[in-house]
C-alpha cells in the first residue's frame, strides 16, 4: 500500500475508528474482495491485496469499510481432530477470547454483521462467497441451511483453483462439515464423492499427508443418514492399508491405523495388523535414529504404543533395546551458589553454643522443612514458568537415574508441578548439605553419643516408640560414622512405618484386603500421604516428605530400596535422616495414650515438640495400664 489514500486507511485502522455501514459502497467492496482473490495461494494474502486495490481507487473508498473488510480475509478455517480421529473444520475465532487477531467473529457489532451480510449477496469469487456465508453461518444471521449451502458450494468450486491444495482440502472437508450439521444429503453426496477421487489421487502420488490425512478421516467417518450417497466401506477399508504403507512416518501411521481400528473394531485381525504396524513404526525410526536421547525418545514411544494396544512381544522387543541401549550423555547445566562464611557460620554455631549435645539435636529436630516454604515455592514456580515459553509449550520426558524414560510432562497442570518439584529439589539439595554440616559440626563438638544414649534421649524428651527410637539412634550413628548407605537403608522403612503407626492411630482405614490372587496388605509411603495430610499435616512438611522420597520430586525412596543409587551422599542421608525423626517423633507409642486432636495438633505442627512433664508421663503410663487390664 502506497500514497495518502495508504496512509490516511493505515491511520483509521491504528487508531480504530468505528466502522458505519453504508450500503451504496457495498458493490465496490465486493469487487475489492473479488479481485483480491484472483490468483491467491493463502486467502489471508487477500487482505494486503484488499489495502493496494482500495488505494487505487477513485474517489476513495470509506478507510473503515476498507479495514473491516480486509479483517475479515484473516478468519481461517480450523481442522479439529481430537485423540480420537474425527473430521471436522471450523471457521476461526468465532468467540474465542484468547485471540488477539482477528478480532472474534461474535464481538463484530451490527454494523460490521450488516456489511458481511450484505457482502454474502454481492460477491462472486468462490474463496469469498464461501468466507462471508461462512460467518453468516457461524454467527446464525439469516437462513442457515440457506447459507451452509452457499458456503459448501463456494468451497466446493474453489477446487481445482490458485489456494494451496492444504486449503483447497480444508475447505472441502468444510463443506461436508455444513451439509452434514444441517441435512443437505445430495450435496453431501457430491462431497463425499470429490474427497474420495482426491484421497485415492493423493495416496497414489503420494501426495503431502496434510493433504491427504484430512480426507482419510473425513471418508472413515460413519454416515448418519441413509440417504447421503455413500463411498463403500470396502473402498474406504483399501483406501486406509494402502496409505498405511504409503506413509511411513510414525505419526502419521498411529493416526491412519487408529482409523482402521476404529473402523474394524478392536478384537478384529484388521485392527491387530494396524496396531502392528503403528509400534514397528516407532520401532523402525528408533533404529535410524542417533543412538542417544533421540533413539530412546523413540523406543518409549513403540513400548508405549505397544502396551497400550496389547502387542506384548513388541513391547517386549521395545524394552529390551530401551535396557540395553548406550547411556544417554547428558548435559549437565550446573549453577555455583555462594555462602558466606559469616552466613553458614551463624547458622552451624547454633549446634555448638548448647551445654550438650542433647539439646543440640534437639535444635537440629526443630528445623523448618528442607524444602522451604511451599507458598514461596510455588510463586518461583509459576514466575519460572512465565519467564519461559519453551516450558509452556514444550513436551517434557522426564528420565530416572537408571536412564530410562519415567514420565510425560504434558498439560499446564503437569508443567506447574514439574517445575514446583523441581524447585522444591533444588531447596532440598541445599538444604541437605547444611543438615549434614550441622550433624558433623555436633559430632566434632560434642563427641559421638552411643546409640543407648540417643535411644534414651528419644524416648525420654518425645515419649516416642522405643523401636522407632532405637532404629533413629542407629541411623545417626551410622551417619556420624560415616556409613551413609546403611543409615539410609536403615532409616527409610521407618518414615513409612510412623507414618502408617499415625493413621491407624487415627483410625484411617488402610489394610488392603486379598482379592483373587492379590495377598492382603498395607499400601506404601504414597498411599500413606494423602490421608496425613487430610488429617491436618502441615501441608510444607507434606511437600518434602512427597518431593524428596517419592516420584514427583527425587524419589530417593525407590531408588535405594531398589538398588538404583549406590552411594549415598552425606546430604542425602542428613534429608533421609530429617524425614524419618519427623515422623518417628509423633509416631504412636504403647507408654502414651493420645486422642485424636492431640494427634492432629501433633501433625499440623510436626516439630514443636514440648518435654513431657514427669508428673503427664506417670499419669500416661497408670492409663495405659488401666486399659492394658481392660482388655479381654
Amino acid at each position: 500500500m502506497s500514497g495518502s489514500e495508504a496512509d490516511a486507511s493505515a491511520e483509521v485502522a491504528a487508531s480504530g475508528a468505528a466502522y458505519v455501514f453504508n450500503p451504496s459502497i457495498v458493490p465496490v467492496l465486493a469487487r475489492l474482495a473479488d479481485e483480491a482473490c484472483a490468483g491467491m495461494s493463502f486467502l489471508a494474502l487477500a487482505s494486503s491485496r484488499i489495502h493496494e486495490l482500495a488505494a487505487g481507487l477513485s474517489p476513495p473508498v470509506d478507510a473503515t469499510a476498507v479495514r473491516e473488510l480486509a479483517a475479515s480475509f484473516y478468519y481461517r478455517l480450523v481442522l479439529t481432530r481430537g485423540d480420537a480421529p474425527k473430521a471436522d473444520a471450523r471457521l476461526e475465532p468465532v468467540d474465542n477470547m484468547d485471540w488477539n487477531w482477528p478480532r472474534p467473529m461474535r464481538m463484530a457489532d451490527e454494523n460490521v454483521r450488516a456489511l458481511w451480510a450484505a457482502l454474502a449477496k454481492h460477491v462472486t469469487h468462490p474463496a469469498a462467497r464461501s468466507l462471508f456465508s461462512d460467518i453468516l453461518f457461524s454467527l446464525r444471521i439469516g437462513n442457515g441451511r440457506d447459507n451452509a449451502d452457499r458456503a459448501a458450494r463456494g468451497y466446493m468450486d474453489a477446487l481445482g483453483g490458485d489456494l494451496e491444495p492444504v486449503h483447497q482440502v480444508e475447505g472441502l472437508v468444510r463443506a461436508w462439515t455444513l451439509a452434514r450439521s444441517v441435512g443437505l444429503a445430495e450435496l453431501e453426496g457430491q462431497i463425499t464423492r470429490r474427497m474420495q477421487e482426491m484421497a485415492v489421487d493423493g495416496v497414489a502420488r503420494r501426495e503431502a499427508p496434510g493433504v491427504v490425512i484430512p480426507l482419510l478421516v473425513a471418508l472413515a467417518e460413519p454416515h448418519r443418514r441413509r440417504r447421503a450417497t455413500r463411498v463403500a466401506d470396502r473402498e474406504v477399508d483399501e483406501l486406509l492399508d494402502q496409505a498405511l504403507t504409503v506413509y511411513p512416518d510414525s505419526y502419521l501411521v498411529a493416526e491412519i491405523a487408529a482409523l482402521i481400528r476404529k473402523r474394524a473394531g478392536t478384537n478384529s485381525q484388521r485392527a491387530a495388523m494396524a496396531s502392528r504396524a503403528e509400534v514397528e513404526a516407532h520401532l523402525r525410526e528408533a533404529g535410524s535414529a542417533e543412538p542417544g536421547l533421540a533413539q530412546m525418545a523413540h523406543l518409549q514411544q513403540a513400548a508405549s504404543a505397544a502396551r497400550r494396544l496389547g502387542v506384548a512381544d513388541l513391547e517386549a522387543a521395545a524394552v529390551s533395546r530401551m535396557q540395553s541401549a548406550p547411556p544417554i550423555q547428558w548435559t549437565v547445566i550446573s549453577h555455583d551458589v555462594t555462602i558466606p562464611a559469616s552466613k553458614l557460620e551463624s547458622f552451624l554455631r547454633q549446634f555448638t553454643s548448647p551445654p550438650d549435645w542433647r539439646t543440640a539435636i534437639a535444635r537440629w529436630m526443630n528445623l523448618g522443612p528442607p524444602t522451604g516454604r511451599l507458598a514461596n515455592n510455588e510463586a518461583a514456580a509459576r514466575a519460572a514458568l512465565d519467564a519461559s515459553v519453551l516450558q509452556r509449550l514444550a513436551r517434557l520426558v522426564v528420565y530416572s537415574e537408571s536412564n530410562m524414560p519415567e514420565r510425560t510432562v504434558m498439560t499446564d497442570d503437569e508443567r506447574f508441578q514439574h517445575q514446583l518439584a523441581q524447585q522444591e529439589s533444588m531447596q532440598c539439595r541445599m538444604s541437605g548439605l547444611l543438615l549434614a554440616s550441622a550433624l558433623n559440626r555436633v559430632k566434632q563438638h560434642y563427641g559421638t553419643p552411643s546409640r543407648t544414649e540417643v535411644t534414651a534421649f528419644l524416648t525420654d524428651r518425645y515419649r516416642t516408640d522405643a523401636w522407632l527410637a532405637q532404629s533413629l539412634a542407629t541411623a545417626f550413628d551410622l551417619f556420624w560414622h560415616e556409613d551413609y548407605e546403611a543409615s539410609a537403608h536403615l532409616a527409610i522403612p521407618k518414615i513409612e512405618a510412623a507414618a502408617r503407626g499415625l493413621l491407624l492411630e487415627l483410625d484411617e482405614p488402610l489394610y488392603r484386603t486379598e482379592l483373587g490372587s492379590a495377598h492382603g496388605q498395607f499400601p506404601g509411603l504414597g498411599v500413606l500421604l494423602p490421608p496425613l495430610l487430610a488429617h491436618g499435616l502441615d501441608p510444607d512438611w507434606e511437600r518434602f516428605l512427597g518431593t524428596f522420597l517419592l516420584s514427583r520430586g527425587s524419589n530417593i525412596r525407590n531408588l535405594i530400596c531398589h538398588g538404583f543409587i549406590h552411594d549415598v551422599a552425606p546430604g542425602e542421608a542428613a534429608l533421609i535422616l530429617r524425614a524419618c525423626a519427623l515422623l518417628v517423633l509423633i509416631a504412636p507409642s504403647d507408654t502414651v495414650q493420645r486422642n485424636t486432636q492431640e494427634v492432629k495438633a501433633l501433625l499440623a505442627q510436626p516439630t514443636q515438640h514440648r518435654h513431657t512433664p514427669k508428673w503427664r508421663r506417670i499419669g500416661n503410663a497408670i492409663r495405659a495400664g488401666i486399659t492394658e487390664l481392660r482388655q479381654p
